[in-house]
């Protein structure tokens, strides 16, 4: 069997935008076994694995035509958007863990490493969207990430509930990823 390279890769996902459908299902014919792969990290009932598999690949379908940009490799760009999938799921369905797969972050990792001026732009753009949030979202993202404060700890010292914070918080991801993407960024993952 041939090896593919990112640019074969990088030349059907132009195909694809463009309008052809079977560069797409080449795509997936190359990747599928390593998608399913991660979704059976997660998951272990064959049914679901697959009803999971199909929508990813829906997801991914989407997100390929609208947002993907070349900051890196498209495989790298695949585990991630798989990935992200897999946590929104798992939230969703209330499903919890009690370990982290170390090998999994690292495997991700190291395969969607961008460029440093590539990672040291999104951080800029993102510092930049954190900027642009309202003043109450921009502290709690500043005490969640730069003082490292737990939900509860920002809770007490703001006199707030928990789930206030949460939601809240919970907002604000949301407004970066949307200010991220319209700055045409897949996520707001550095």
């Amino acid at each position: 069997m041939k090896q593919k390279t990112p640019d074969e890769d990088e030349q059907l996902v132009s195909l694809y935008r463009g309008g052809n459908v079977s560069a797409f299902n080449t795509l997936l014919i190359r990747y599928i076994p390593k998608i399913r792969q991660a979704v059976r990290r997660f998951l272990s009932n064959p049914e679901d694995i697959n009803d999971v598999l199909q929508d990813i690949c829906i997801h991914v379908g989407t997100k390929l035509k609208n947002t993907y940009n070349e900051n890196g490799k498209f495989s790298g760009w695949l585990t991630c958007v798989v990935a992200n999938y897999m946590c929104s799921y798992c939230r969703k369905k209330k499903i919890t863990f009690s370990f982290v797969d170390l090998e999994a972050v690292k495997v991700i990792e190291s395969e969607y490493m961008l460029p440093t001026f590539a990672r040291e732009q999104k951080l800029f753009d993102l510092q930049r969207s954190v900027e642009e949030l309202p003043d109450e979202l921009k502290k709690l993202v500043e005490m969640k990430f730069k003082e490292k404060m737990t939900l509860q700890a920002i809770a007490d010292k703001l006199g707030m509930k928990k789930t206030t914070v949460a939601a809240k918080l919970n907002s604000a991801y949301r407004k970066l990823e949307k200010s991220m993407q319209h700055k045409g960024y897949d996520d707001a993952l550095i």
